[in-house]
């Protein structure tokens, strides 16, 4: 599993997370860890209020995306 790999479905998961209805999502943070092969590789979260920034049009898909992918940090 590759670097790009990880991070076209952290752009997903974002997407699919930015577009659920904000009625659905009671939490403060989303946290992700990311498994290869049985082993933990990489973890990486979005913020409630990226989400709200997001809902409110303060903050483009692709800035979102962005941010959640930036979040990203690799096990060793």
């Amino acid at each position: 599993m590759g670097n790009k790999e990880i991070g076209d479905g952290i752009r997903e998961i974002a997407r699919g997370y930015a577009t659920a209805d904000s009625e659905d999502i009671q939490t403060q943070r989303l946290e992700a860890t990311v498994c290869h092969g049985g082993r933990t590789v990489a973890a990486w979260h979005i913020r409630s209020e990226w989400l709200e920034q997001f809902k409110h049009g303060e903050l483009s898909t692709e800035g979102f995306e962005r941010r959640a992918v930036a979040t990203l940090s690799f096990s060793n």
